[in-house]
């Protein structure tokens, strides 16, 4: 998950490699009041940080399955299905709710 406008939104990185070619449900969460951001794969929490960055730009893009500058290397190959974006951060159960 990186950037939005010209503020480095920075990567959160898993170690988790998917390499089967069943859907899986990626849930990304980002709580504005105490910078922290979690990333999850199948409702199970596979990396998580404290972002540097309070607020985030909203004069600019969103950028789903790829990197802003859309340079060869950064475009997702698979499909994408039902994007959702929230006014909230959601709970762990929350998210795991949503991925069964």
């Amino acid at each position: 998950m990186t950037g939005f406008s010209d503020v480095n939104f920075g990567a959160l990185e898993s170690e988790l490699v998917i390499t089967d070619v069943q859907w899986h449900h990626v849930g990304f969460v980002y709580d504005m009041d105490t910078l922290h951001r979690r990333l999850y794969v199948d409702g199970i929490l596979v990396a998580e940080d404290t972002s540097a960055i309070a607020g985030v730009p909203s004069d600019d893009g969103l950028y789903i399955g790829a990197s802003k500058d859309l340079s060869a290397g950064t475009l997702f190959s698979g499909f994408i299905d039902d994007v959702r974006i929230y006014n909230q951060a959601l709970s762990a159960e929350e998210i795991a709710a949503l991925a069964n």
